[in-house]
């Protein structure tokens, strides 16, 4: 089967069946560059919390991370809508 880039597919074999979602390096590059940003972002929120920080200000940073989810989130769904 012959697949377009960022397109959608179904793969089969005797043991399993799952969808995927090709896309190309640069493509995946972004998304592991912010994905790596919202991971020290956690990680510097369970350093705030060992070192006994004000709520407030872990509060916030929890509000920044879900913010950035949000946004690579809403990349994501970009990205398929651009293909369709």
């Amino acid at each position: 089967m012959k697949v377009e880039k960022g397109s959608d597919e179904i793969i089969e074999d005797k043991n399993c069946c799952h969808k995927q979602t090709h896309r190309t390096k640069e493509e995946k590059k972004i998304v592991n560059d912010r994905l790596n940003r919202i991971e020290g972002q956690i990680k510097g929120i369970k350093k705030m919390i060992d070192e006994d920080r004000y709520c407030n200000d872990v509060l916030i940073q929890l509000s920044a991370v879900e913010n950035s989810i949000r946004s690579l989130s809403n990349h994501i769904l970009e990205i398929i809508y651009i293909l369709v």
